[in-house]
């Protein structure tokens, strides 16, 4: 017997293997962002609601140098 929550598990792993896909044939930033987001879908339908992921934040882009180019 196929239950509400082994649907919606289900629809949301085949939204991030198709977001996955996209990812891997363009290589686009923006698909994998996707992809990461339909993960934490997925992750969040298994996490107790206190530890739930949720939508991101705004969040600030770290600058990282190489170790090399270092003055």
């Amino acid at each position: 017997m196929i239950t509400n929550s082994d649907q919606r598990q289900r629809e949301a792993f085949d939204e991030y293997l198709a977001a996955k896909a996209l990812v891997e044939q363009t290589a686009s930033f923006e698909d994998a962002r996707a992809a990461g987001a339909a993960w934490r879908r997925f992750l969040d339908l298994y996490l107790p609601t206190d530890r739930r992921l949720g939508e991101p934040a705004a969040c600030a882009v770290l600058s990282v140098q190489h170790p090399e180019a270092r003055p």
